[in-house]
């Protein structure tokens, strides 16, 4: 997890992103939707290379991950122009808006690096490998798979809105909500820990094994992940048919497990009764939890 430390103005560090925002608005009636939106990917993938490099720092598309698509589902929806593209638009907008601030607020826009990116890069010590693996990975993997989570855009279809089209959004506002709530509750135990270790104040129970156990969080071990992976897969409801856009949710998921228990084995590392927590607590999808051993 990232540290908590003072947030930056974010807009300095989003403003390179929006740079191919006026050439988009210039050119996107010459462009088809797939045309438009590989340019934005190729910008993205450059820009991510080239400032790791310059920076030292890995955690680049870390900033855009919230905003970029945005840009995808304005592409894919500006020519449908009808209460689904408004819908769709509208939610990944939320979206958006709430991981933005939720990045920012633990000074995310500050060039800070994911601790997990310097625990992986030793595991790597070849300089060229681990470049290899920061352009293939870091930056051109992991922004394709923020494409194809916006591809159903693409695919959605033009006429007008039907049952499905309800169920998606109303389940959308629900796991997102889910995974407000689930940041919300890190965000406050995490701030609250390092307000008491800061003043060598006492721990209180709830806090001395060193990761929140409570709350949702008692019954998934990452319910912000599970409100995350289920945003997207509902997200390709819309497209409302079987479509190449299944690779972005698929991905998604996987990319999220491989995540979790990279994480996971840090935290088992950093904190003896993890590995309890571990077989008590579901690890993503929410269920009843069995008591802590005396």
């Amino acid at each position: 997890m990232m540290e908590i430390s003072k947030p930056a103005n974010p807009l300095i560090a989003l403003l390179p992103i929006t740079l191919p925002f006026p050439f988009l608005m210039w050119y996107l009636p010459e462009l088809s939707p797939l045309e438009a939106a590989f340019c934005v990917y190729t910008f993205a993938v450059s820009y991510a290379f080239v400032k790791s490099l310059s920076t030292k720092n890995h955690s680049v598309v870390d900033e855009m991950w919230s905003i970029l698509p945005i840009y995808y589902v304005y592409i894919f929806t500006a020519r449908m122009n009808n209460i689904r593209s408004y819908i769709m638009l509208s939610l990944v907008t939320m979206w958006s808006l709430r991981l933005s601030y939720n990045f920012y607020r633990k000074g995310g826009y500050r060039g800070l690096e994911d601790h997990r990116w310097k625990v992986l890069r030793e595991t790597i010590p070849n300089p060229i490998l681990w470049q290899l693996f920061n352009f293939f990975f870091i930056c051109a993997t992991q922004n394709a798979l923020l494409f194809f989570i916006c591809l159903p855009a693409y695919y959605a279809p033009k006429g007008p809105l039907n049952a499905i089209d309800i169920v998606a959004a109303v389940l959308f506002l629900g796991f997102l909500l889910l995974e407000t709530i689930a940041d919300n509750q890190q965000w406050n135990f995490q701030k609250e820990k390092q307000r008491l270790i800061s003043e060598k104040k006492p721990l209180p129970e709830e806090f001395n094994k060193g990761f929140l156990y409570t709350g949702l969080f008692k019954y998934s071990r990452h319910p912000n992940f599970c409100g995350e992976i289920s945003i997207w897969w509902i997200f390709y409801l819309f497209a409302q048919s079987f479509n190449l856009s299944i690779l972005g949710p698929i991905s998604l998921t996987l990319l999220f497990q491989g995540s979790s228990n990279f994480t996971e084995k840090i935290s088992a590392s950093k904190y003896p009764e993890y590995k309890v927590y571990q077989k008590i607590t579901s690890k993503i999808i929410p269920w009843f939890s069995q008591k802590w051993p005396q």
